[in-house]
């Protein structure tokens, strides 16, 4: 609860801090870069962004890097390009799944909806196989195209 707080208290003092200074955005930025799987990051979306964010919206600016520790490389004489992930495979296709959202859905409120969906149905993060079952949830409770994004 005091993380949580400490959050709110930061991005009203950064919201304040620019309308008093006359800048002409009044919102904070929040870049948040993250890990499918990864059990901190899970922890973060659900103790921290979740429960202030509904209240913070309007005056903050969440953008959503969903990549982490994850490493793209080249088969060299294979003409192939791959993705290794700290947390497995799952991990890599479920970022992969996430990043594709925020590159091709134009209302980023629905990619911030299907993030935080996907995020809180991963609390176990060895619990992989649950990751495609939340592609398809989690796009129907954002109301965005699961086949659009996996295009």
């Amino acid at each position: 609860m005091k993380a949580t707080a400490r959050v709110l208290a930061s991005c009203l003092l950064a919201a304040t801090f620019q309308s008093v200074f006359g800048a002409s955005n009044s919102t904070a930025d929040l870049s948040v870069y993250f890990e499918a799987g990864c059990y901190y990051c899970i922890q973060y979306f659900n103790t921290i962004i979740r429960p202030t964010y509904p209240a913070l919206k309007t005056i903050l600016n969440l953008k959503l890097y969903p990549w982490g520790n994850q490493q793209a490389f080249e088969w060299k004489g294979h003409d192939l390009d791959g993705f290794s992930c700290q947390h497995g495979i799952e991990e890599c296709a479920s970022n992969l799944f996430m990043a594709c959202a925020v590159a091709e859905v134009e209302d980023y409120s629905k990619v911030i909806d299907l993030v935080m969906c996907m995020m809180g149905f991963s609390g176990n993060d060895k619990n992989f196989p649950t990751f495609q079952v939340s592609w398809t949830f989690c796009s129907d409770q954002a109301g965005v195209d699961e086949a659009a994004i996996k295009e």
